[in-house]
């Protein structure tokens, strides 16, 4: 996969996380 694409991934999971108050990523 593309570095690019792994980056994009994990800010989603990160803003998700965040969105359902869970921090810990």
């Amino acid at each position: 996969m593309d570095e690019n694409n792994l980056k994009v991934i994990e800010t989603s999971d990160i803003e998700l996380g965040h969105k359902l108050g869970q921090g810990n990523f």
